[in-house]
């Protein structure tokens, strides 16, 4: 391995020692144990149901056993299938043969989401560390103090993630498959990012298993990974191009040495391995990509239009999804529905900005300070699920308080990562620019040449600022939202549940 090879390596990831990573840790630690006992807590204060708890704990503990997917339902056995096609629930449906208590589904619930902040945390370290050249993020010396200041960037990113509302009703709504398709989403993103395609396919395959509607999460993050495989091999071919071009310039010109000539053919000589080694990378993202396209399109057809309706007329006398009875004026049906999106526009925009759905989509922007708008072209990868939520009639799924909004808080997270990365980019490079200005200012003041001589190593001097200034920016939108908006203690809608001598007496009875 050559030293290039090994620094590389090195900050693929960010070591041990990393002290916001641990501070990023034992955030999670508190996190899992706080809401993991509020949800244990409204548990035991009869505060869960039947729907849903009841129903999917009864389908994972079935699964379990061997009986996939069974429940009761009105005296006689069905199957979860007439609701949801969830495969994810029988994969997890192992964690009853270690603790056989309802309690370790909303355990595994809380850290399942919780989890979900370390794939955060190492995208957004690689989405700032873009600030310099492809060659530069191989060398330690130059990553280092880039990661210096970035490192508290993604740190704030991950704290305005656990803090963000939508996460913590999720967790306490109960137990539900979709917050499962969290950290796969957001492990997706990150392995597209750093290029691991086996990972990727594992995190996508796994997230189109949690829910029929996931599925279109999925078949998005497959088109994201063709775009940006596609993309990535064209910026660096561009980048082999031009280094191939001066060399063979270099090479054309009389030499100068023996040693110089043998260092170009031996630069040269290296040039078709590496333009060999990105075609592989290439071609490999795009089949992986592609083949999660085609797969997650065609189970979103199979398990919504095909096993939901073959076990749902048995128990509902319909063969079709009832969760299409949700959109009113839009239609009760998948074909009118969409019949409506399409040919009626104004119907659409309509719905779309009552206030209470404005709000809504105003409050998954302001979980991470309105950077998602900034990579915008993230967000449209849930644009299916977020039009379900937002135009529905069913006012749980845009309030914002349930479930439903879980699978959609990563893309917003992930947007708010490039986003932060493009403008952290952009007032770098304009400092930069601006910086060789002051090189010619006349003789002046003490005060002015300071300013001058500071401005003259701008991105040393300034973008320490810059960074704290965007921490604090992001940090003060998420507490604010928390301090308003969250479930957890001092946040508005915190609502603990005492659990008295009555409600402990329950035990003795259905013993």
């Amino acid at each position: 391995m050559t030293a290039t090879n090994r620094h590389a390596g090195k900050n693929s990831t960010p070591a041990l020692s990393d002290p916001w990573l641990w501070l990023l840790a034992g955030l999670v630690v508190i996190y899992v144990v706080l809401f993991t006992a509020q949800a244990w807590d409204l548990h035991a204060g009869m505060r869960t149901h039947r729907s849903d708890l009841g129903q999917i704990d009864q389908s994972i503990w079935n699964s379990s056993r061997g009986r996939f997917l069974a429940q009761t339902d009105n005296g006689y056995e069905a199957t979860r299938l007439t609701d949801h096609v969830e495969p994810i629930l029988v994969l997890i449906s192992p964690v009853y043969w270690l603790w056989d208590d309802v309690r370790a589904l909303l355990l595994l619930q809380v850290v399942a989401v919780a989890l979900g902040v370390f794939p955060l945390y190492l995208l957004a370290l690689r989405r700032f560390a873009v600030l310099l050249a492809p060659q530069e993020r191989r060398q330690i010396w130059r990553i280092e103090p880039v990661q210096q200041l970035t490192r508290p960037l993604a740190f704030a990113l991950g704290a305005a993630y656990l803090l963000a509302p939508q996460l913590q009703s999720a967790v306490l709504t109960e137990f539900h498959a979709a917050p499962l398709a969290v950290p796969l989403i957001l492990w997706a993103f990150w392995a597209v990012d750093a290029r691991r395609w086996g990972q990727f396919v594992v995190a996508a395959l796994l997230t189109a298993l949690v829910k029929e509607e996931i599925a279109l999460l999925a078949a998005g993050l497959g088109a994201w990974t063709v775009w940006r495989a596609w993309w990535d091999a064209r910026e660096e071919g561009r980048q082999w191009a031009t280094v191939n071009g001066q060399r063979s310039m270099v090479n054309a010109a009389p030499p100068s040495s023996t040693i110089s000539n043998q260092q170009s053919i031996i630069n040269n000589s290296a040039l078709p391995d590496f333009q060999q080694a990105l075609s592989r990378s290439q071609k490999l993202g795009i089949l992986s990509g592609a083949a999660i396209l085609l797969f997650s399109l065609v189970w979103f057809y199979v398990a919504t239009f095909v096993i939901v309706p073959a076990n749902s007329a048995q128990v509902y006398g319909v063969a079709e999804s009832t969760y299409f009875q949700r959109y009113g004026a839009l239609g009760d049906s998948s074909t009118d529905i969409l019949k409506s999106i399409v040919t009626r526009p104004d119907l659409v925009w309509q719905i779309a900005r009552e206030p209470a759905r404005v709000a809504y989509l105003a409050g998954l922007l302001a979980i991470f300070a309105w950077f998602p708008l900034l990579g915008a072209e993230i967000l449209l990868l849930a644009l299916p699920v977020l039009l379900a939520n937002l135009l529905s009639a069913y006012p749980a799924q845009y309030f914002g308080e349930f479930h439903y909004s879980a699978p959609l808080v990563p893309y917003f997270a992930v947007a708010a990562a490039y986003g932060l990365g493009r403008l952290w980019r952009f007032l770098a490079r304009r400092l930069d620019r601006a910086s060789p200005a002051y090189q010619h200012l006349p003789a002046a003041g003490a005060g002015t040449m300071a300013a001058a001589a500071m401005a003259q190593n701008a991105r040393t001097a300034i973008m320490p600022l810059v960074s704290a200034g965007l921490v604090v920016w992001t940090l003060a939108w998420a507490g604010g939202n928390y301090l308003l908006h969250g479930r957890g203690p001092l946040a508005g809608r915190f609502d603990p549940t005492p659990i008295t001598a009555h409600h402990r007496l329950l035990d003795r009875f259905v013993a």
